[in-house]
């Protein structure tokens, strides 16, 4: 990937950013994330950059809001994958504050993206006799009550 910034005149300016990623993923190497994950990371950072359009020692607030937001509207984004940006946005530009290459982080006033959390119902008494009394097997209605007594409602569904 080639970053370029362009100073005031539009003349490309020096830019280190190519150089703070590769430190980033290498630190992150070394706490042990995987292969996948450091791909993500870069692949994330290299196209909030390219959206920015920005040397991400200049990048303000501002800048990584419209980002999100222009984002999520131009690839209908669900909140949670926008807060995922957020969440790999926010480790990066805070390991740069950390290790003294900017003063301050910028994301540090975007905060999580608030997502619904689906509360899934429990099954009724008269249901789950329901469910024991189709059971042909014992192995089903054993399945049947320790899915029910540990709480795992969901794979119920399956019987």
């Amino acid at each position: 990937m080639i970053y370029e910034a362009r100073n005031h005149d539009g003349d490309i300016a020096e830019d280190d950013t190519g150089d703070l990623i590769m430190a980033f993923i290498a630190a992150k190497r070394i706490e042990g994330c995987s292969e996948k994950t450091l791909r993500y990371y870069q692949s994330t950072i290299d196209t909030m950059i390219v959206g920015i359009g920005k040397s991400v020692r200049k990048i303000v607030t501002e800048d990584l809001r419209g980002y999100l937001t222009k984002y999520q509207q131009e690839n209908q984004s669900s909140r949670v994958a926008i807060d995922n940006i957020r969440r790999i946005l926010s480790s990066f530009i805070s390991w740069l504050e950390e290790e003294d290459y900017i003063l301050k982080s910028p994301v540090r006033r975007i905060h999580r993206v608030k997502t619904a959390s689906n509360i899934k119902e429990t099954y009724s008494d008269e249901l789950l006799e329901l469910m024991r009394d189709s059971c042909s097997e014992k192995r089903d209605l054993a399945m049947i009550d320790m899915l029910a007594s540990t709480g795992m409602r969901v794979l119920l569904s399956i019987f």
